[in-house]
């Protein structure tokens, strides 16, 4: 079956995207990190051979992320918080382009191939797929169309520590069949930069745009 994902991601401007690194480093810096994130992540999702649907904020026009971003559906976000955001696009997708996916923001761009492989691998045979990110939150959710629920995404406490366990605890109550994928770290802090910097001194990242760029920046 096709792979299927969904990509959340923001137009790259200044005290736009990044706002917790940019406490710590130079703000026209993050903004180039942020691009290099966003690349990265294409870079590994493109050898999955999957369809890959673009989702981004509605603050900028569709042609400035299309002037950044081509070659990629591209969709606005819709909703009121980011639960309702997710659920719509999952919405939309599972409804009009196939019948499983997986959502993914864009803090992981040292998320190797073979995760995401895991990933849709498991979802063949869970109704719930999750990546638990260090920090509490997920880091990549799959679904079926018969898994989709709202209440997956409401009264959630976006942005805290308790994120992925509230939303384990509602595909619970919904008896879902859950896999959870191995901890992660999205990069949302200097610490967090700095974790990935060193872990991947010796990988295939190290070639990365991201990690180029911090080998020519005293980060």
């Amino acid at each position: 079956m096709k792979k299927n994902i969904i990509i959340f991601v923001k137009y790259p401007q200044k005290d736009k995207v990044k706002t917790r690194l940019a406490k710590s480093v130079d703000k026209n810096l993050v903004v180039e990190i942020y691009k290099c994130f966003v690349s990265d992540m294409f870079e590994t999702l493109e050898k999955l051979n999957a369809d890959i649907y673009v989702f981004f904020q509605p603050d900028v026009s569709r042609q400035k992320m299309q002037s950044w971003i081509s070659g990629y559906p591209l969709f606005e976000q819709i909703g009121d918080d980011l639960g309702e955001r997710m659920y719509n696009a999952f919405h939309h997708i599972l409804t009009t382009a196939c019948t499983e996916c997986i959502i993914i923001g864009s803090d992981t761009p040292d998320l190797p191939i073979f995760m995401y492989d895991k990933a849709f691998y498991k979802l063949k045979e869970a109704d719930v797929v999750i990546g638990p990110s260090t920090d509490g939150g997920y880091y990549l959710l799959g679904l079926h169309e018969t898994s989709l629920d709202k209440s997956l995404f409401q009264n959630i406490l976006w942005s805290s520590e308790h994120v992925c366990s509230q939303t384990l605890e509602k595909a619970r109550q919904l008896n879902y069949k859950i896999y959870q994928l191995p901890k992660w770290e999205d990069i949302d802090t200097i610490e967090n930069l700095l974790n990935l910097y060193h872990r991947n001194l010796a990988t295939e990242f190290y070639h990365s745009k991201t990690m180029q760029l911090l080998n020519g920046d005293d980060v």
